[in-house]
């Protein structure tokens, strides 16, 4: 699906309800109810409990909303389920445990294989901004450490970086350094590679 958009934009306040009431409804056959939300940054997490009416079995699974809003453009938003394999995966962990397993899911094995995918992706990623914030607590400027792999930035890579004196206080900014130890650029990294980094300086 891509994105809908609307000209009016909404009040911080109003955009989990008003995803809430999109998402879910009601059909002769089918029935679609909101168990829990979470909204993390530029996306809103939903739990659906999804109830068959004929059989009234039901089973409960997770949809992935991106959303943008804005005075210029107005609201908009993509959703997606969880068997779609969407990118952002930061649902919380009570989120996670109201769904029903991934077996359960009425969906072909290899998306059923992506919503496992995805699930895994949000308890790893947690972890690694937990180990992250833990390496970033205990830096000072000047700690030099080595990511686990070579990091891209342009056309140059670098694989050690120094905690920057000049920026102490001021959030994670890092000095990326060549193999002589020079400076060359002021840079900050994302938590999945300092939750691998090891200090060496």
């Amino acid at each position: 699906m891509g994105w809908l958009f609307q000209y009016k934009p909404l009040q911080s306040s109003e955009i989990v309800p008003y995803l809430i009431k999109e998402v879910s409804g009601e059909t002769d056959h089918m029935r679609v109810e909101i168990v829990d939300s979470a909204k993390v940054g530029g996306t809103v997490y939903l739990a659906a409990k999804v109830t068959d009416k004929a059989t009234d079995t039901a089973y409960t699974t997770a949809y992935v909303i991106l959303f943008k809003n804005s005075q210029k453009d107005g609201f908009g938003y993509k959703d997606m389920s969880e068997t779609m394999g969407p990118c952002e995966a930061s649902a919380p962990d009570r989120l996670l445990a109201k769904l029903s397993p991934v077996d359960d899911l009425p969906s072909h094995p290899e998306a059923r294989a992506w919503a496992q995918k995805w699930r895994t992706a949000c308890v790893e990623g947690r972890k690694a901004k937990a180990t992250a914030r833990k390496m970033s607590d205990a830096l000072k400027a000047g700690d030099v450490i080595r990511t686990a792999a070579p990091l891209s930035f342009g056309s140059k890579s670098f694989q050690t970086f120094k905690r920057s004196e000049s920026w102490a206080g001021k959030g994670l900014v890092f000095s990326a350094l060549h193999e002589t130890g020079e400076h060359a650029m002021l840079i900050r990294l994302r938590p999945c590679h300092l939750a691998t980094a090891e200090r060496v300086g």
